[in-house]
């Protein structure tokens, strides 16, 4: 299980821990265990957009489920996050009572996480 930040057709950024779904040796999708909405925020400032925040929010924030089954056609492109990103959701993890992983561990996600 791998750190992967996945590009959505509804132009979602997704950071999750990610497993492939295998049928008959085909991947037909993906598994995506305690997903957060990865957002850029920022702040306008003598008339230019400056990046300023990492936000993460569940992805799905009314379920109570951890994983999260996602057809393959639905995903645009996998790519690894960059490591404030990834430090920030493996921190948020950790915070909430979760190993970080090392091969197949389960975790759980929490509210939501922030950082400047």
């Amino acid at each position: 299980m791998q750190v992967k930040l996945a590009l959505l057709k509804s132009g979602e950024e997704v950071i999750s821990l990610v497993d492939e779904m295998v049928v008959n040796e085909k991947v037909v999708g993906y598994i995506f265990n305690y997903p957060c909405v990865a957002r850029l925020q920022t702040k306008l400032e003598a008339d230019k957009t400056i990046p300023c925040k990492i936000k993460l929010n569940p992805w799905i924030p009314l379920t109570k489920d951890s994983t999260v089954p996602v057809v393959m056609d639905w995903v645009i492109t996998f790519t690894n996050p960059i490591d404030k990103l990834e430090e920030m959701y493996l921190q948020m993890l950790e915070d909430n009572g979760f190993k970080k992983p090392e091969s197949d561990s389960s975790d759980e996600q929490s509210d939501s996480a922030e950082s400047d």
